[in-house]
């Protein structure tokens, strides 16, 4: 995967949290399956449980889904 520059981002959440350093990425399964959901659960507990850090309001963490591909926006 690409790195991206800070600057490349319109979220200032994600712009502060590469800046700082607290932005972990974590890749799953198809979304929806149970294989995926597992090792959701698992990566969010180990990011609750280690990358947290007190000093800091906040951290990011990121999931990356193999799939489904090109689903439709839900209509507002």
């Amino acid at each position: 995967m690409k790195k991206r520059a800070v600057n490349e981002f319109s979220c200032l959440g994600a712009k502060s949290a590469l800046r700082r350093q607290s932005l972990r990425q974590v890749h799953v399964g198809v979304m929806g399956t149970d294989s995926a959901t597992a090792e959701l659960h698992a990566a969010l507990t180990e990011f609750v449980a280690n990358d947290l850090n007190p000093e800091q309001n906040f951290a990011t963490v990121v999931a990356v889904f193999e799939g489904p591909l090109a689903l439709p926006e839900p209509d507002a």
